[in-house]
């Protein structure tokens, strides 16, 4: 009997789809079927549990998960992405749940969890990752069109995504919209995300030439 599998995790919720055996014809059909009705469990051994500690206040709740995320950032911990990427996540999901009624910290928490999902698309699942990030994107610049620093980073990231996919339309009009609303030294804390949009916008305006 040959039996073989393949455990391809990938990103968030590996119980859903992430564990494909692969079985051969010689194999004995009643082991299969056993072995199939275990596989949920198999999967949910995979899917990663997280203990976040509770904090008094919204704003430490956030503060904390803004630490884990700089943590899961560093170069040093570059091997380790997945699970620490999923701990920060974990972390701001905290914060939408034990603090709804802080709608400020609730949105700034999930466009963290937005900005992950893009960042670590390069590694991982990045079609996934970037498909899930820019759904919460594009509902953050919906629901706090007052907020200018969800504004900014959820434009910046939807034009990112857009470029790497080759919508260079799509991604000019995003650049377009950050240096008409933020730039020409509107606000010295987005200069940066300025200076970067107005790179970009000029590279994709010449690709698409």
């Amino acid at each position: 009997m040959r039996l073989k599998f393949n455990f391809a995790a990938s990103g968030i919720g590996a119980a859903n789809g992430a564990i494909h055996p692969v079985i051969s014809r010689s194999s004995n059909p009643v082991f299969c079927l056993a072995l199939l009705a275990t596989l949920p469990l198999l999967a949910a051994c995979r899917e990663p549990r997280y203990i976040i500690p509770a904090q008094k206040t919204a704003e430490e709740q956030y503060s904390f998960a803004v630490r884990e995320d700089n943590v899961y950032r560093l170069p040093i911990n570059k091997d380790r992405q997945w699970p620490m990427s999923e701990r920060a996540m974990a972390a701001y999901r905290k914060v939408i749940e034990e603090f709804p009624e802080n709608e400020r910290l609730v949105s700034h928490s999930q466009l963290g969890i937005a900005m992950i999902l893009d960042r670590r698309g390069d590694t991982l699942d990045r079609l996934r990752d970037e498909r899930r990030a820019l759904k919460m994107y594009k509902r953050l610049l919906e629901t706090c069109p007052d907020d200018d620093p969800i504004q900014i980073n959820s434009l910046f990231g939807t034009a990112a995504i857009y470029d790497k996919l080759g919508k260079y339309e799509r991604a000019k009009e995003c650049y377009r919209q950050i240096l008409d609303r933020f730039g020409e030294g509107k606000n010295p804390d987005f200069d940066g995300i300025v200076a970067t949009s107005r790179r970009r916008y000029q590279k994709v305006h010449e690709t698409k030439r």
